[in-house]
């Protein structure tokens, strides 16, 4: 079975060892200042803090199936593990066997549920998910997007990720590079002499998952 592990888990959730594990995490003010946070959901984030306190039982460590998270966090949807993972909350990255801590299961008890987990999602889904990384194809597509939206709106947004990974996961969820374009050129035919609207012309704004819906529901279909 696999697993992944989330990102800065040992940098942000820090305890003194001989008080043993607490029965908490902490969630950190800076959260409200990350454009990726802020770009969740309220449904997506909190998932993202049940997927934390489930970590917090194996040191930043979580089961890489939606299915199982699903059950174990006592979610009402799948989790978009692919999307938290786009947006950094997740390390893009396995491993085999996560090292449980002292008052987990044994590794024979570890064994078994491994295996009936595994067991659960042939019974659920009839094949393994498919949690592989971002294919290497849509960044040279996000940077051209960006570079689309700097030259209509004089900008100079760089391709760094928290502007990459936005597009990124727009394309993934099945967004075309036309379709990207015609959002940014509609937009900034309305906003770019809007003195208020002007500074929403930004990645974070214009390919946040739920406003990006919206302006693509906007784009006028030609019918043949």
């Amino acid at each position: 079975m696999e697993y992944l592990t989330i990102k800065n888990w040992d940098k942000w959730q820090t305890y003194r060892k001989d008080r043993g594990q607490p029965p908490w995490i902490k969630l950190h003010r800076e959260l409200m200042r990350n454009i990726e946070w802020v770009s969740l959901s309220d449904a997506q984030r909190g998932q993202l803090v049940a997927i934390w306190l489930l970590a917090a039982d194996r040191d930043g460590v979580i089961p890489a199936s939606p299915e199982i998270i699903k059950k174990l966090c006592h979610m009402d949807s799948l989790p978009d593990l692919k999307l938290f993972i786009n947006y950094g909350f997740i390390e893009d990255g396995d491993i085999m066997t996560p090292e449980c801590r002292q008052h987990d299961v044994t590794d024979t008890e570890g064994e078994a549920e491994a295996e009936a987990d595994t067991e659960e999602i042939t019974t659920l889904s009839g094949k393994e998910p498919d949690i592989s990384p971002p294919k290497p194809q849509y960044k040279p597509t996000a940077v051209s997007v960006l570079d689309f939206l700097n030259e209509k709106t004089g900008r100079n947004y760089q391709p760094v990720k928290a502007n990459i990974d936005m597009i990124v996961a727009r394309l993934k969820e099945g967004a075309t590079e036309d379709e990207c374009r015609q959002v940014i050129a509609k937009k900034s035919r309305e906003w770019l002499n809007d003195d208020d609207m002007n500074q929403y012309l930004r990645p974070a704004t214009l390919f946040n998952r739920t406003k990006f819906a919206q302006y693509q529901g906007e784009l006028v279909r030609v019918t043949q």
